[in-house]
């Protein structure tokens, strides 16, 4: 995708999330994202259209970017830490009312983000906890597709608190601290001192 059609992407997202689906029209969404007049939003033909290749581009993203993360880490723990960061931004889309619309409204797109949260998204995350427990840098009595489960439940709910707690902190802290929370808790020794150096001796960046 690319980068413009990325920030058009969140954008639309963004919009779906502050209004609802229901009562977003194409031409209210197009205005509201600053683009009025941009051909992209006048070549769909109705909102059922728009609302499917919106979520498809965003499943495309997500899986795009967390394929790069499995190729391009360089151990098991900077891997967690990006893939959880890659989750987060795509959990932030999937709030209760827009998961709601998409349900009633929009069977078919609700479908296939059902199936990538609770199929692709936990693959993604046992792979990484299975090279973790190799590497010894998980710990060995981890079973990774249940862990994987627990895992992408603690980041919906990281999400929830991450809302309440930004009127407080600034988010890049609080995503840090419940990262820490969850990553100590299934790393070694060695995971955990390997955590130590991108926690505090050069902090990952994190991105929304």
């Amino acid at each position: 995708m690319l980068v413009k059609e990325d920030r058009i992407l969140k954008r639309v997202l963004y919009k779906f999330c502050e209004d609802g689906l229901s009562q977003s029209s194409i031409e209210s969404i197009a205005l509201g994202v600053g683009l009025p007049n941009d051909l992209q939003f006048k070549l769909y033909n109705n909102q059922a259209e728009f609302v499917a290749n919106i979520y498809k581009g965003l499943i495309g993203l997500v899986e795009a970017n967390l394929r790069e993360t499995l190729e391009n880490a360089e151990d098991p723990v900077k891997e967690f830490l990006s893939i959880c960061n890659r989750t987060l931004a795509y959990f932030r889309f999937n709030t209760p009312t827009v998961l709601a619309d998409l349900k009633r409204d929009h069977v078919k797109v609700y479908e296939e983000l059902s199936e990538f949260s609770t199929q692709f998204l936990p693959a993604v995350f046992s792979y990484n906890i299975e090279r973790g427990i190799k590497r010894g840098m998980f710990k060995g009595c981890l079973n990774s597709d249940i862990a994987a489960q627990f895992l992408l439940s603690q980041l919906q709910a990281i999400c929830h608190d991450v809302q309440v707690l930004k009127m407080y902190h600034p988010v890049q802290n609080i995503r840090k601290q419940l990262l820490t929370q969850i990553l100590y808790g299934i790393a070694t020794e060695d995971g955990g001192a390997l955590a130590d150096q991108y926690f505090f001796t050069s902090p990952l960046q994190y991105k929304s």
